[in-house]
């Protein structure tokens, strides 16, 4: 056996490829640690795998190809699978009255069946006929070695333009320096931003269910409802970066250009922000909980203390997983899946929120919770749902749209239960009142709603719960329309005698569509006229 006159080099790059796809398009979400993690596996799993095959097939070339074979199908399955699932073969009898032919081959066992009748024919292949792959083997090395350079090339945009935004929280908490304290004590202060969370209006007139009874009871625990509020953004890497520094982000299309593809560019906005900075500087302790969103889990590195549950399988090991068989068969293992993950973490959130009155410092807590928002794993009694597609946190998938509404709907109502649970025992063990916003950070989808207009998709898209417990605070003085971007406005200058301006109510769509994350619409009018 001849050994080859050049490196074989193709399937290892075809190994490291989806794990660097990966992490280029969700560059700054997620850990270096855990791309290396999985690269270094990718090569030593693809190098076993390569090893098996030419002690088999005896020469490297074909043993190369037949490796290069078993890790594309391997990494393409969770590409292939939801395209197929569900396809049938259906013949129906106008004589018999019946399907006669009525054959679902889009299931697992065909696909999965289908990938090993390819593999082995593959093998045999490779073995008994012997084939002359040397040119073969040099076309997919150059090859796979221009589809790592092609899928690299955006990192250096990235990287370029990631210096164009910078905190302005300094500067603006030097100008609006804080005053006379309201209080005789500096309150506790939440910002439990609830994902995806809708008003009381739109449950009522498009998801055909009356919320009343929650906002009734924030109403008797003397709660401002803000009943007309909409998000300033419809997206919540804009959104919330928008009101943790109290203002418009009319720089980034600016800076970066409409058509930039990466979100990562607000989560500086997000993890030094200036509502955090400022109340540092007033004594608080600044307190953050995991929500399994890079956008908010990168706050770790600035505050005080930062909660995590911690889990068998990260953020990234997920996505990686996603793309080969195995996610689909533990998206209903509870400690690994990552639909148990998101169902646990909700709960270890909320129940860890009852704990921080005991802490003796002024706190600030900013809790991100991902639900009412897809995906869906609380039924309305707090069950759990059997799902049937891949874990997914982007709300643009049309992954969860059968049966949107009803499990919207239901999540909703099972969450409104909890967050009352909690809210109770903030009230009650603390020492002094606190404050709390419960917020959304924008509302849910509008395209599975039947017969929608598109001025009534960004209504809901943008209409939200905004509700705010304010002790001695005259709740006159806010507006039912009162929008994020103005809720610590009003917060800081009554309680901190600060002289922030209340700033014009501003709407903006973000058009997410082709990868454009800063093409904002402002749909500011649309909205005042339907109200």
């Amino acid at each position: 056996m001849k050994r080859p006159k050049f490196f074989i080099f193709y399937p290892f790059l075809l190994a490291i490829y989806p794990i660097l796809y990966l992490y280029i398009h969700n560059i700054g979400q997620l850990m270096f640690s855990d791309f290396l993690f999985f690269v270094a596996l990718n090569i030593v799993l693809t190098l076993i795998l390569y090893f098996l095959s030419k002690l088999f097939i005896k020469n490297e070339h074909r043993a190369a190809f037949v490796t290069g074979v078993i890790i594309f199908l391997f990494f393409s399955y969770g590409a292939i699978f939801p395209v197929i699932a569900g396809w049938k073969i259906a013949i129906y009898s106008d004589i018999e009255n019946q399907w006669v032919i009525d054959w679902v081959f889009g299931r697992h066992r065909y696909l999965m069946g289908l990938f090993v009748v390819i593999t082995f024919i593959g093998f045999i292949w490779a073995k008994f006929k012997k084939p002359k792959l040397d040119k073969l083997t040099k076309i997919l090395n150059f090859t796979t070695i221009l589809l790592i350079i092609f899928s690299i090339i955006p990192l250096f945009s990235y990287l370029n333009k990631q210096k164009g935004v910078k905190s302005d929280a300094n500067k603006d908490i030097a100008d609006h320096p804080a005053g006379e304290l309201q209080l005789s004590y500096k309150p506790d202060i939440y910002y439990i931003v609830l994902d995806g969370h809708t008003r009381e209006d739109i449950f009522k007139e498009f998801f055909n269910y009356d919320n009343s009874k929650f906002t009734n009871d924030l109403s008797l625990r003397n709660f401002y409802i803000a009943s007309k509020s909409y998000a300033n953004y419809s997206r919540t890497y804009t959104s919330l970066p928008s009101s943790l520094n109290m203002r418009y982000l009319d720089e980034l299309p600016e800076t970066y250009g409409v058509d930039w593809p990466y979100i990562n560019a607000t989560f500086p906005l997000m993890a030094k922000n200036k509502v955090q900075l400022f109340l540092k500087n007033q004594g608080y302790k600044t307190i953050a909980f995991e929500s399994g969103y890079g956008g908010t889990d990168c706050m770790q590195e600035d505050v005080d203390i930062f909660y995590s549950k911690k889990e068998l399988i990260s953020g990234f090991a997920n996505e990686v997983i996603n793309l080969t068989p195995f996610g689909f068969f533990i998206k209903d293992v509870p400690s690994i899946s990552p639909y148990g993950v998101h169902r646990s973490r909700i709960e270890y959130t909320l129940n860890g929120l009852k704990d921080i009155p005991d802490i003796k410092e002024p706190t600030f807590t900013f809790a991100h919770i991902i639900a009412p928002h897809q995906p869906f794993v609380f039924a309305k009694e707090g069950q759990k749902i059997v799902q049937t597609q891949l874990f997914n946190l982007d709300s643009n998938s049309v992954d969860y749209d059968i049966g949107y509404i009803q499990k919207y709907t239901e999540q909703a109502v099972y969450l409104d239960r909890l967050i009352l649970k909690t809210v109770d025992a903030i009230l009650e063990k603390s020492k002094d009142p606190p404050i709390i916003i419960l917020q959304g950070d924008h509302g849910p989808k509008g395209e599975p709603v039947p017969n929608i207009t598109p001025v009534e998709t960004k209504k809901i898209r943008q209409a939200i719960l905004n509700t705010y417990y304010l002790p001695s605070f005259d709740y006159t003085s806010l507006s039912p329309e009162i929008s994020p971007v103005n809720s610590f406005r009003h917060i800081f200058n009554y309680y901190f005698g600060t002289d922030y301006q209340i700033l014009e109510n501003k709407y903006y769509r973000v058009n997410y569509e082709n990868s454009a994350k800063f093409d904002f619409e402002d749909i500011t009018k649309s909205l005042d006229d339907l109200d």
